[in-house]
């Protein structure tokens, strides 16, 4: 009997401190690279202005 391995490989950005970095954070900047608002971009990135904020 043959076994299959399965691989699912996964993305983890972290900064120089070792801290994880959240994934909405590139869809924001890449509304913020689209739009040059922070506005307009946590629309395009699908959350709050006043969470965008934060990262």
């Amino acid at each position: 009997m043959t076994k299959r391995i399965h691989i699912s490989p996964a993305w983890s950005f972290h900064d120089d401190a070792g801290n994880k970095l959240n994934a909405q954070l590139f869809p924001l900047l890449n509304g913020i690279k689209k739009t040059g608002k922070l506005t307009a971009a946590a629309k395009f990135a699908n959350i709050s202005y006043r969470h965008g904020g934060i990262f």
